[in-house]
């Protein structure tokens, strides 16, 4: 018996996830868990972004021709640096926070794990 390598849940829930975020045009990345996998988002076209995906890699574009003026190339250049910086944020606050909670736990309990490539 092979065993799956992701969760079809969570699949199906990043999606349901991903339909909400075109909905509202918002960036987002999260990390969905079940008991025995994890999968993880990054929804970052936008509307109001110069980030993009392509071919599998992250491109930051903020070119002149690509707007119809320089105020509204200024507007999408600051808002994806917001982005940018509040994904940085956010993620050096969870590393803290489980980094944190790990090492309480490493008192009680032996914890072992893979780090992800």
């Amino acid at each position: 018996m092979e065993l799956n390598t992701f969760d079809p849940k969570l699949k199906e829930a990043a999606k349901e996830i991903e339909t909400i975020l075109l909905k509202y045009d918002i960036m987002a990345t999260m990390l969905l868990i079940s008991p025995s996998h994890c999968e993880y988002l990054y929804h970052l076209n936008t509307s109001w972004s110069v980030l993009r995906f392509e071919d599998k890699n992250i491109r930051f574009r903020s070119k002149k021709e690509d707007f119809p003026c320089e105020e509204a190339q200024k507007f999408a250049t600051r808002c994806t640096v917001h982005a940018i910086t509040s994904f940085l944020q956010f993620g050096e606050m969870t590393f803290e926070n489980m980094q944190s909670i790990l090492t309480q736990l490493r008192q009680h309990i032996a914890i072992v794990y893979e780090k992800w490539k």
